[in-house]
């Protein structure tokens, strides 16, 4: 634990620059921070930026500055470089645990953070293509002109997103979309052809297994 008065580089906490840090308690709250150091401003009593301003006030000016607010790439590559092998002390981590003890967010508040992080902006988006079981699925949005035909999960089968496509419009639950040369990773319209119920399709596997497809 670092003692009051204590200097360190930045980049040996993380921070980007040539900047160096100072370790000071609030006067107020007994909190300990890192702050940025300089000869020329005086830095005694240190006061951290809740108490001088009060801490609900300042998150909510927090809050309001960065509303809305887009990160560019560089921009975060650039914070994920600064907390690179961080490391914080154990009662940063408690403080951190204490923080958020006991507040659930609401339905609302969940939306909004699903949404935030749907499809495209989410980190690990991979331009919607999955695949399960030997098939392709194509992740659509809630606006896609064929929408009514994907899973709870959002997803399309490759196959029967291609014959909607090549009919323009979606297929129902019913109908079923066959693969002629029984390669299921083959989706061009050329090998599809589509069945208005699992009966019919059925029955055309029956024919074609005895030869017959009258």
């Amino acid at each position: 634990m670092p003692k009051i008065g204590d200097k360190i580089r930045g980049e040996e906490i993380g921070h980007i620059g040539t900047n160096n840090y100072i370790w000071q308690v609030c006067s107020v709250c007994g909190k300990g921070n890192w702050i940025r150091y300089s000869k020329k401003k005086q830095i005694i009593p240190y006061k951290c930026h809740f108490c001088t301003a009060g801490a609900e006030e300042t998150r909510k000016k927090i809050s309001k500055a960065n509303k809305g607010r887009v990160f560019t790439k560089k921009h975060k590559e650039s914070l994920s470089k600064s907390l690179k092998g961080r490391i914080f002390t154990e009662e940063h981590r408690k403080n951190m645990g204490n923080s958020r003890k006991g507040i659930y967010p609401s339905e609302e508040t969940k939306l909004k953070m699903s949404k935030a992080q749907s499809m495209e902006r989410n980190h690990m988006w991979r331009g919607g293509i999955t695949k399960s079981n030997g098939r392709l699925y194509f992740k659509v949005s809630n606006d896609y002109k064929f929408s009514s035909m994907k899973d709870h999960h959002g997803y399309v089968s490759m196959h029967r997103l291609v014959m909607a496509e090549h009919l323009q419009r979606p297929l129902t639950e019913e109908e079923v979309v066959h693969h002629i040369d029984k390669d299921i990773t083959n989706n061009k319209i050329e090998n599809l052809m589509l069945f208005s119920c699992n009966g019919e399709h059925s029955s055309y596997h029956w024919k074609m297994k005895r030869g017959t497809n009258d």
